[in-house]
């Protein structure tokens, strides 16, 4: 396989994604330590932050204050909240997919039992919601935007939940776009709120407010699609999930669904016998993984893809170019791009396939 010299957008992202990661874990630690008393439970907490990987949503956050010109450190419990409730979310959803690793880490059901992760995400939810009661209390001048903030982030996480077990119990392929509406409530949703509840502190007019809201969306959007790619293709080793987790636990993974429904017979029916046996894996041979991995069924998801990021970019054009402008524009065509195990480089997914 050819290696690919990441484009210097990337590395610079990465840096910054990387150094952003640091300081937001270790404020997120420092909210567990002054909030939970228990050692165990504190260590368990920490544990699921630390594996929840590069804290994207707080440097959406962060990226959208600067764009509008607006304080982070007044918006910056936007962020620390959505990486609580998005750690309290894999405890759990760890669970679900029977996933003995988060990033390269033992998950915490693996490791403390189930009990024990359902404490542990409950936890990190009740501080997710206690950091934006407070910053709505400390910041007096937007009280009704805070409130609302509050009732958003309660929403998307009803919304996740609710989309997590019509997702659990379906015994067969949804639709294509069903599939997608049900990704987008699982993580989408939230990543979209990152971006647009910076916005509201703002007290955005409606054009830019519309703008904003078709970028949080078609980002929110891109990042599932490019989730349940990288599912099928990606390497356990650089993902920190296991391969082909969505096929071997019947999850409503888009391109499963577009190939359950897609007009080949042969796909259809590899589709409808893989559903069937679940995690009985040894009964898959390299051929059906062959036709998972290759062809028209990653050319439609990529460009389902590129759809949803030219989207983005384009709702970028009403604000003019600054450094937040830079790092989401940077953030959507970085979307592009699969890592690779073999090496420390990228390869956009059109050249892997």
């Amino acid at each position: 396989m050819p290696s690919h010299r990441v484009p210097e957008m990337i590395e610079l992202l990465e840096a910054e994604l990387e150094e952003h990661t640091e300081v937001i874990d270790a404020k997120l630690k420092e909210i567990v330590r002054r909030q939970v008393r228990d050692p165990a439970l504190r260590a368990m907490a920490e544990r699921a932050i630390q594996s929840s990987g590069l804290k994207a949503r707080s440097f959406l956050t962060r990226a959208t204050c600067k764009l509008l010109d607006f304080p982070y450190e007044r918006a910056q419990a936007i962020g620390l909240a959505s990486e609580l409730l998005m750690a309290s979310a894999f405890v759990i959803d760890d669970y679900f997919d029977l996933a003995d690793y988060r990033s390269k880490s033992t998950s915490i059901w693996k490791e403390y039992g189930l009990e024990n992760a359902i404490i542990t995400g409950e936890v990190l939810h009740t501080i997710a919601t206690s950091e934006l009661l407070v910053a709505g209390q400390i910041d007096a001048r937007v009280p009704d935007a805070w409130l609302g903030i509050s009732v958003d982030f309660s929403t998307v996480f009803l919304r996740m939940y609710s989309a997590e077990y019509e997702n659990l119990r379906r015994e067969s392929p949804a639709s294509e776009e069903r599939a997608l509406a049900l990704a987008y409530e699982r993580t989408g949703r939230l990543v979209s709120l990152c971006v647009t509840a910076a916005g509201k502190l703002c007290c955005l007019d409606e054009t830019r407010n519309a703008a904003l809201q078709e970028y949080a969306d078609a980002i929110g959007r891109a990042v599932q699609i490019r989730d349940d790619i990288i599912d099928l293709v990606g390497e356990p080793d650089v993902t920190g999930k296991p391969a082909l987790g969505d096929l071997w636990y019947g999850r409503q993974n888009f391109l499963l669904c577009y190939a359950a429904n897609c007009k080949d017979p042969d796909v259809r029916k590899l589709i409808e016998r893989l559903w069937r046996i679940g995690e009985k894996r040894d009964n898959v041979s390299d051929d059906d993984l062959q036709i998972l991995r290759t062809g028209p069924l990653i050319a439609h998801g990529v460009n389902r893809l590129n759809t949803e990021i030219s989207k983005g970019l384009d709702s970028l054009a009403v604000w003019p170019e600054n450094a937040g402008h830079t790092a989401l524009r940077s953030f959507a065509l970085a979307l592009q791009w699969l890592p690779l195990a073999e090496s420390t480089a990228w390869c956009p997914f059109y050249e892997r396939h």
